[in-house]
């Protein structure tokens, strides 16, 4: 066992006898925690006195001369030799990224990042307000640190790489500029934290937020100081204190935390973007959508109703139309069209151009005038003899025909004659050029590829590396254009002889999230074919969607089939009006209420609700009870005026469920009681749409219930 002379914080050293350094080290801050360093107290030197020295810190400061670390850094400089020799410190951003990892995982490998050795890493010491922790981090940076502790526990510290050769304060007693590099430090550190103060439901959930933010400021910035270098690990007695500052002052910091907008907000919200009115009876509870119903089937009184649910429905389907012909105005059949021919061009034309393109590049790195043979070429067409004299059948002799001449061409091609002969097999094998009657295209194939080994060789020899570099790179652009040329003649058919309605069914059926679904060519295609036809096929699709089997729009069958599309193919289908198709789908959920309400089912109907009212089924000009006393309140406005309002139309549903209650014989003197309650809500919420008083409504209110 050895005997390790090691310094502690407060400047005193301790022999430790262990089996190695590392060892001593965690003995030495052992004891050191165990045995603190006793400091002098001074008697208090009156109130006055005591508030200066908060400031001036003259009181606590055994060496009034001795200036901050910092500041004698920056006086006394550093030599680039102690420069060079001293480890490169890490820079803020890595330090942070670093520090969050540390709050998750124990072990992290941060990479060192190039920085100066002085200045910054007493900076980065600022993160925490622990002595122990901000001397490890400096130790971590500045090897030859050395650190005391005055009489008053003031840490000291010395370097002479860094010039600083006398003992000079981390921290002077009072304000100081280090005072406030660690305030902000620490406050921007743990900003992120200090932002949910506030936050929460009620005081418990404020307390509950503020505790855990509080808790969670300091063990990041324990995390921190970890990453910057502090050995003191995570301090669970600091963060728990935290965590009790945090809810106490978290309900005093109370906020109100938004609510999230209900499927209702959103629909009113979508319906007023898109200019729709929304019967907002149509978004009350499935049992008052029932009740609403019910009003809307009356004859006479139902029609106000009836006629808001109508005009929503019909602002439905027309923001459909709308929105299909600011795209374009067509039809099926010429939006099909123009996507045929849209894309048969690209495929025809500027597909070819594209690989042009990139072909003549080579051209003008290869010398005109120069032949090869064809080596490879002829060992495809030694190949295909040798199995036409095995097998005795001429079928791939049509195919050597092609290229007899030039292979057996002691001299070879040029590399444009090579080129050419190429291309023209290519377009044999694709059918841009017809081949002769029973010429075999697997043949002719193995012929393209010989052909293409014979050119890179070609190319090679002649032109260098350059050239052959731009001969790749053409082989592969030209590959990728062959590819979406397949897959788009997929689309229109061969010779682009697919029908009009078909091209537009193939597209749409791309964008949908089944089997047949290829949002890539899909965006091939609309790339293909250009704005002009993909905004009467954006169109077309919006009517085809929305069609109902009687061929009329339907918003319900929009919303379903709408739905049904991948999220990446709506963005490519409908990318120019997308938003409005988004806000109409989600006022379509309620299309089918809107629709029943504005579409009376009968006398039968009728009859149902006297019942349930328990009322005779008399008709309606005879109808006594709530009924009679809801269209009494209205007044002039009539019943179903109240249910297509949205500040009456709640209070009227609650009213005639509250009197069911009672007619039901369910609830006793509670049913009652909540019958009288809904009766004077509904009279205040008639009041104040028609002005009239509330004793002027509940009036004509009992009135028309005796009748």
């Amino acid at each position: 066992m050895a005997i390790f002379s090691i310094q502690l914080p407060d400047g005193r050293v301790a022999d430790i006898e262990a089996g190695d350094e590392a060892s001593a080290l965690r003995g030495a801050r052992e004891w050191h925690a165990e045995n603190p360093k006793q400091m002098e107290k001074r008697p208090s030197q009156g109130l006055m006195a005591e508030a200066g020295n908060l400031f001036t810190g003259s009181l606590d400061t055994e060496h009034p001369e001795a200036p901050e670390f910092q500041k004698a850094v920056m006086q006394g400089g550093i030599s680039p030799e102690a420069a060079a020799a001293m480890p490169k410190g890490r820079d803020p951003q890595t330090l942070m990224e670093h520090a969050r990892r540390a709050l998750g995982s124990t072990e992290f490998d941060a990479p060192e990042a190039p920085g100066t050795p002085d200045v910054t890493g007493i900076m980065r010491s600022a993160i925490t307000s622990d002595p122990a922790a901000q001397i490890d981090i400096l130790k971590n940076n500045i090897p030859d640190l050395e650190t005391r502790q005055d009489k008053f526990g003031n840490v000291m510290l010395r370097s002479k790489a860094l010039g600083v050769n006398d003992w000079s304060y981390l921290n002077r007693p009072g304000m100081s500029a280090r005072d406030l590099d660690e305030i902000g430090t620490q406050t921007l550190a743990t900003l992120p934290f200090g932002g949910a103060l506030g936050m929460g439901r009620g005081l418990l959930g404020r307390a509950a937020v503020g505790a855990g933010s509080m808790a969670g400021a300091s063990l990041a910035q324990d995390a921190m100081a970890t990453a910057a270098g502090s050995e003191q690990g995570y301090d669970p007695e600091k963060a728990l204190i935290s965590a009790g500052f945090g809810a106490a002052f978290g309900p005093l910091s109370g906020r109100a935390v938004p609510k999230a907008p209900g499927k209702n907000d959103a629909i009113i919200q979508a319906a007023e973007r898109q200019q729709i009115p929304i019967n907002k009876a149509a978004l009350l509870e499935d049992k008052l959508q029932s009740m609403a119903g019910v009003i809307a089937d009356a004859p006479l009184v139902g029609a106000p109703l009836k006629a808001s649910s109508r005009a929503s429905t019909e602002a439905t389907k027309e923001a459909l139309r709308r929105t299909a012909g600011e795209l374009a105005d067509t039809t099926a059949e010429g939006a099909g069209v123009a996507a045929r021919a849209g894309i048969a061009d690209w495929i025809k034309g500027e597909s070819g151009a594209i690989q042009r393109q990139f072909y003549d590049a080579v051209d003008r790195l290869v010398p005109q005038g120069a032949f090869r043979p064809l080596t490879a070429t002829k060992a495809v067409v030694d190949d295909l003899r040798a199995g036409i004299a095995a097998s005795t059948s001429p079928i791939n002799q049509k195919a050597v025909d092609f290229v007899e001449t030039a292979v057996t061409k002691p001299s070879g091609l040029t590399y444009q004659g090579l080129k050419q002969l190429r291309t023209d097999i290519g377009h044999m094998i694709d059918g841009t050029i017809m081949p002769e009657p029973g010429t075999p295209i697997p043949a002719l194939r193995r012929l393209y590829g010989g052909l293409s080994q014979d050119m890179r060789a070609t190319i090679s020899q002649f032109g260098g590396k350059g050239a052959l570099k731009a001969y790749d790179r053409a082989e592969t652009i030209s590959k990728l254009v062959a590819q979406k040329r397949d897959a788009l003649t997929k689309v229109i058919g061969l010779d682009a002889a697919a029908r009009p309605a078909l091209v537009l069914d193939r597209l749409v059926r791309m964008a949908g999230s089944k089997s047949t679904a290829d949002t890539q060519t899909l965006l091939q295609a609309r790339r293909a074919m250009g704005p002009g036809a993909w905004d009467e096929i954006s169109s077309e699709a919006i009517n085809k969607l929305g069609q109902a089997t009687n061929g009329d729009i339907n918003p319900t069958t929009f919303l379903r089939n709408y739905t049904a599309l991948s999220t990446n193919g709506r963005n490519i289908l409908f990318d120019k009006v997308k938003p409005a198709l988004d806000d109409i789908a989600t006022v379509a959920q309620k299309y089918a209420v809107l629709e029943k309400m504005g579409n009376p089912s009968g006398s039968g109907r009728m009859i149902v609700a006297s019942s349930l009212m328990g009322i005779p089924a008399m008709g309606v000009y005879s109808m006594a009870g709530p009924l009679s006393a809801a269209k009494a309140g209205a007044g002039a406005y009539g019943l179903s005026w109240l249910l297509s309002r949205p500040a009456t139309a709640k209070t009227t549903a609650r009213f005639l469920e509250s009197s069911y209650a009672v007619e039901a014989g369910a609830g006793g003197g509670a049913a009652l009681t909540a019958l009288n309650l809904a009766a004077k809500n509904l009279a205040s919420a008639i009041a104040k749409e028609t002005g009239e008083s509330e004793g002027e409504v509940e009036q004509r209110m009992r009135a028309g219930g005796q009748q």
